[in-house]
């Protein structure tokens, strides 16, 4: 199915996010956190049915499905949680796009929140095999 190669990127992005802060590699973890995020929300968008009308999976696009089917019409996730989205999204332009580099606290909460994020998109999709 389409939507578990996109799990497997998510998982992907979670690991190398992790692995990223431990090597002191602040930037390069946040972006790697909102990737996770981003791909675990595709991967539920997907297996639900809705896709993009221009067959291309944009950060805005993604962002307010996200908002719009999971939180206000599915209730799969709080408004909370759909804010993490778009909140590393901007964590993520800065680190990538500004001479302000990420500190450790900050990339501590986004690996966090990118684990309560793409967790509870993931629990809503079936049994996706590890191989």
């Amino acid at each position: 199915m389409e939507y578990q190669i996109y799990v497997m990127k998510a998982k992907e992005n979670l690991a190398a996010a992790e692995t990223c802060l431990n090597s002191g590699y602040r930037n390069a973890s946040v972006s790697r956190a909102y990737y996770a995020m981003f791909q675990a929300a595709i991967a539920l968008l997907i297996h639900k049915g809705i896709k993009p009308p221009s067959g291309s999976f944009g950060h805005q696009w993604v962002q307010s499905m996200v908002s719009e089917k999971f939180t206000k019409r599915q209730k799969i996730m709080s408004r909370e949680y759909a804010s993490y989205l778009l909140e590393a999204q901007e964590i993520r332009n800065r680190a990538d796009y500004s001479l302000i580099d990420t500190s450790k606290t900050v990339c501590q909460k986004q690996l966090s929140k990118a684990r309560d994020f793409s967790e509870r998109l993931l629990e809503e999709l079936p049994h996706v095999s590890q191989s």
